[in-house]
């Protein structure tokens, strides 16, 4: 009998050393998910395009776009997203009638030493697909294109900018 009463007080340290572990682990797992969630929430300060000089530009046959930023003095980087709304492929192809559009974006980073003539930007980037031969796919409904640059200074300071044209 007291052999018995043993077992089940060494299983029920047991379980109560399991659940607490399990809970232990859960909750570190619940501060770093937050801690993550933070970092993405992170707020920085939006200036206005022409305090940069930034520019959009599409080609006039409106499958390109490239973006400029004429006033880089004090800039070390400039992460930049392009987005734009387009038909899908499926839908564009007549079947679908082209009712919902998603969304495409175009993503890099440019560093102070890539300036040339005292601006800082990409060229012309399709809207759309190539392929290595120097075929296209290009985007079908694209009505209007946005970028958003988010800069760092050479002082550590980072800043954020945006604009968009109507295509």
């Amino acid at each position: 009998m007291k052999s018995r009463k043993t077992a089940i007080i060494a299983l029920a340290v047991v379980v109560l050393v399991l659940f607490g572990g399990a809970y232990l682990i859960a909750s570190q797992r619940s501060n770093k998910a937050s801690d993550l969630i933070g970092q993405e929430m992170e707020v920085v300060p939006t200036i206005a395009a022409s305090d940069i000089g930034l520019e959009l530009v599409a080609r006039s046959d409106k499958k390109y776009v490239k973006f400029a930023i004429n006033k880089p003095e004090g800039i070390d980087k400039v992460d930049y997203e392009i987005t734009y709304d387009a038909i899908p492929p499926e839908e564009n192809s007549g079947e679908g009638g082209g009712e919902g559009k998603v969304t495409q974006s175009l993503t890099g980073t440019l560093l102070k030493k890539d300036a040339k003539n005292g601006k800082l930007g990409i060229e012309y980037r399709e809207l759309g697909t190539c392929s290595t031969g120097g075929k296209c796919r290009f985007d079908q409904g694209v009505t209007s294109v946005k970028v958003i640059v988010k800069i760092t200074r050479s002082n550590g300071k980072a800043f954020q900018a945006e604009t968009s044209i109507d295509l």
